[in-house]
C-alpha cells in the first residue's frame, strides 16, 4: 500500500470535530490500520510512567499488560517507530502467540519531543515495512497527539470549572450558616437591650462559636490559595508546647461544649519548648479534634494523647465515631474531600491545610480509620526543624 502525505492529513482531519476520549481513539485506530494495511490495533497512553492500554480493537488484548522491558517501552522513549517481523511477536506481547500477525507495528504517539503513548499494530503483511511509511504514520500520530492533548486539557479545564462552581456553591453556604446565627442573635440581644430585658449568656456563647466557625472558614480559604500560589508563610518561634494544647483545647471545648475530651499528655511534655509556628500548629489540633467531635456521637468521648518520642512530639486523637470507608483513606487529604460526606460542615479543607502545615514542619499525619469502630489521627513534629 502507497501511502502519501495527502493520505495522512486526510486521516488527520477525521480528528478535528468534538470527540469524546474514547471515540478519539477508536479513530486513531482505525485511521492507523488504513494507512498501514493493519488488522489490529491498540492505543497505550503514559500514566506516570507506567503505559496503559486504554483502547484495543479487540478487546481481549486489553488485559495484556507490556513489561518495561517490551519493545513498547523503547519506542515511548526513544520516540522512534519501529516494525518487527512475527518471530519477535511473542517476546512483545507474551501469551499472545496464537495471533496471526505477521508483523508488529509500534509508532511513538508524541509530539515536540513530549511524549504522550503509543500505538500498536498487527499487519498481516510479509513485505518489508519502508522507513517512509513509518514515518508518515509518524506524522499522523503526532497530529492524533494532539487531539490527545487537547482532550487531556478540555478534561481538566471542565474539572477545574466543576470545581470551582462547586467551591462557590459550598463557601456559599458555609458561610450563609454562621451568618445567619450571628445576624439572628445580634437581632435578639439588640431587641433584649432595648427593652431593658436580660440578656441569656448562652446567647454570647452561641454568637461567639458563630464567629470562630466564620473566622475560620475564611481563614481556611485564604490559606488555601496561599497554599497553591507558594504564598503560605510561617512565622517560626520557640513555642511552648504546652500553649499550643492549651489553645486548641479551649477552643474545641468553647465549640462542642457537649462532647468529653479525654487528654492523656505527659507532664514534662507541657513544658517542652519547640521552634514552630504556633498559631498554626493550634490550626491543626484545632481542626483534628474538631473533625473527630462532628463524626462522634457526643456520648462517646475524644481522646488526646500528647508524648515526646523519637526526637519530637508524637500527637494523637481517637474517636468512636461514624469511622471512613476504605475507598475514601486516599483521599482525606485531597482539598474538598468532605464533598462526599456533605451533610456534615465545613468545606472540606481542613485536613489538606493542616498536612500542609505539619509537612512544613517536617513532620508527618496520617489516619487509619475502620466504619463503624472511630478514627485515629496521628502526628509527628520534630523538636527541631532540621532533626
Amino acid at each position: 500500500m502507497n501511502v502519501r502525505v495527502a493520505d495522512i492529513y486526510a486521516s488527520a482531519v477525521k480528528l478535528m470535530p468534538p470527540l469524546s476520549t474514547d471515540e478519539t481513539y477508536a479513530v486513531i485506530v482505525s485511521e492507523a490500520q488504513k494507512l498501514a494495511g493493519a488488522g489490529n490495533g491498540s492505543v497505550f497512553i503514559d500514566r506516570n510512567g507506567v503505559l496503559e492500554r486504554v483502547y484495543s480493537s479487540v478487546g481481549r488484548t486489553l488485559q495484556i499488560k507490556p513489561s518495561e522491558t517490551d519493545f513498547i517501552y523503547g519506542v515511548f522513549k526513544t520516540q522512534k517507530a519501529k516494525a518487527l517481523n512475527s518471530k519477535w511477536i511473542d517476546k512483545v506481547h507474551p501469551g499472545s502467540s496464537d495471533t496471526t500477525a505477521k508483523k508488529m507495528i509500534f509508532i511513538p504517539v508524541s509530539c515536540d519531543e513530549h511524549s504522550v503513548g503509543v500505538l500498536t499494530l498487527d499487519a498481516n503483511i510479509h513485505s518489508i515495512f519502508s522507513q517512509r511509511k513509518l514515518k508518515l504514520l509518524q506524522l499522523f500520530c503526532s497530529f492524533a497527539s494532539l487531539k490527545i492533548k487537547n482532550n487531556i486539557l478540555i478534561h481538566e479545564l471542565e474539572t477545574a470549572l466543576e470545581k470551582r462552581d462547586l467551591f462557590i456553591s459550598m463557601s456559599s453556604h458555609e458561610l450563609k450558616t454562621p451568618l445567619t446565627t450571628i445576624s439572628a442573635f445580634g437581632q435578639l440581644i439588640n431587641k433584649q437591650l432595648s427593652q431593658n430585658k436580660p440578656i441569656n449568656p448562652e446567647w454570647g456563647l452561641t454568637l461567639h462559636a458563630a464567629t470562630l466557625r466564620l473566622t475560620r472558614l475564611i481563614a481556611e480559604l485564604l490559606q488555601v490559595n496561599q497554599i497553591r500560589t507558594g504564598k503560605m508563610s510561617y512565622s517560626l518561634q520557640e513555642t511552648m508546647l504546652g500553649d499550643i494544647i492549651f489553645k486548641a483545647v479551649t477552643d474545641f471545648e468553647m465549640s462542642y461544649p457537649h462532647h468529653e475530651l479525654i487528654q492523656q499528655i505527659e507532664p514534662q511534655v507541657m513544658k517542652l519548648v519547640i521552634l514552630a509556628d504556633g498559631d498554626k500548629l493550634v490550626q491543626v489540633l484545632i481542626n483534628v479534634l474538631s473533625n473527630a467531635a462532628k463524626f462522634s456521637p457526643k456520648d462517646k468521648p475524644l481522646v488526646l494523647q500528647v508524648s515526646a518520642k523519637n526526637k519530637g512530639i508524637t500527637v494523637v486523637v481517637n474517636d468512636e465515631g461514624a469511622g471512613i470507608a476504605p475507598e475514601h483513606l486516599d483521599t482525606l487529604f485531597d482539598d474538598f474531600y468532605n464533598v462526599e460526606r456533605m451533610h456534615k460542615e465545613g468545606l472540606g479543607l481542613g485536613l489538606f491545610i493542616s498536612k500542609k502545615i505539619i509537612e512544613a514542619h517536617r513532620g508527618t499525619i496520617t489516619i487509619t480509620s475502620q466504619l463503624n469502630q472511630g478514627t485515629k489521627v496521628l502526628m509527628y513534629v520534630p523538636l527541631a526543624l532540621g532533626s
